[in-house]
């Protein structure tokens, strides 16, 4: 009887492993079969890509450009800093105002743009830049001055003999020319300055009209004269005839191309633009605040300057230059 038992229990237990064992050779065959599909289908890839890759490999000389291109773009974007162009007018040491420095603050200004590694540009420089006869310095700053004060030769050039820095004074040249017409507590510079001025170097002459600047909204558009309005034709000739006057009489007198002009109290129209373009200059500047980006299209045309106040302290410079770049920098990404 125990040997029947012990038969039947073995038996028993021998079908059951039998049977786990034809499960487990079931599913090992089942997952050999999943494996060898997914073989197939992993196997079936790359005979897609080498196609995909085949359309982009067509003109591998283009693709290879574009990416070339791309490159160049990224870095020329990296290697051009946008450049701050500073805007001063006159300078005394007892007035200080929107437009009137303090020449003691002029010379603590310039010596923390040099302290801090700014390398002074003048517009020729810019357009020498732009045109790729220049390269650009690392941190590039313009110093701009407008009208032609007497102070710019009695306080900013020995500043800027000192520190080694350049700028660029837009003339009003019949200022220059006919003082006697244009009397003023504020006197204009003579030629005899301008011509040590332009001659260090240091200091670049440009055009800020000849005679226009008095009467800057006829720079604009057309205006009454002997009691009727101007063609346009009229206008035309008239702005035309100032921009290249002034432009004659500083190249004639000083040797040196004049390539910018500086619009009167900053005020511009798509007229005067197309004007002082065919005149021959290459840059235009105005008194919106902004800085100066050589990679935009026609970038020398309406160049944003930043105003120094004359209450302006020192380190204030510095703060409005980085105001500025993070302005811009916010304007890229909006």
């Amino acid at each position: 009887m125990k040997k029947k038992v012990i038969v039947s229990i073995f038996s028993g237990t021998t079908i059951i492993l039998l049977l786990l064992f034809s499960n487990v050779l079931a599913n090992n065959n089942r997952l050999i079969e999943n494996q060898e599909i997914e073989s197939e289908t992993i196997s079936e890839k790359p005979s897609i890509e080498p196609t995909h890759r085949e359309e982009h490999q067509t003109n591998p000389t283009t693709h290879s450009n574009q990416q070339e291109e791309q490159h160049i773009n990224s870095n020329k974007n990296s290697l051009l800093p946008k450049i701050p162009v500073f805007m001063y007018h006159h300078f005394d040491k007892n007035i200080q105002n929107g437009v009137i420095a303090d020449p003691a603050i002029f010379e603590e200004q310039m010596r923390l743009l040099k302290e801090n590694g700014y390398t002074t540009l003048t517009t020729q420089d810019v357009i020498d830049i732009k045109n790729g006869k220049l390269s650009m310095p690392q941190k590039p700053i313009m110093i701009t001055i407008d009208d032609g004060y007497e102070s710019n030769y009695t306080y900013v050039y020995p500043i800027l003999k000192k520190f080694n820095m350049k700028a660029t004074i837009f003339i009003i040249t019949d200022y220059i020319e006919n003082p006697q017409n244009h009397p003023s507590e504020y006197p204009k510079m003579n030629w005899e300055q301008i011509q040590e001025m332009s001659d260090s170097g240091l200091v670049l002459f440009q055009a800020h009209t000849d005679i226009l600047h008095t009467k800057y909204s006829s720079l604009l558009k057309p205006m009454v004269v002997n009691g009727e309005v101007e063609t346009y034709e009229q206008y035309e000739q008239r702005v035309f005839n100032d921009v290249v006057k002034c432009k004659n009489i500083l190249e004639s007198r000083l040797g040196k191309p004049v390539t910018a002009f500086s619009y009167p109290n900053g005020l511009y129209s798509s007229s005067s633009e197309e004007i002082i373009k065919k005149a021959g200059y290459e840059m235009t500047v105005v008194t919106e605040p902004g800085l100066l980006d050589l990679q935009k299209d026609d970038s020398l045309y309406l160049v944003k300057r930043i105003n120094i106040h004359g209450k302006a302290s020192a380190d204030s410079i510095l703060t409005k230059i980085a105001e500025m770049e993070a302005k811009e920098r916010y304007k890229v990404i909006d």
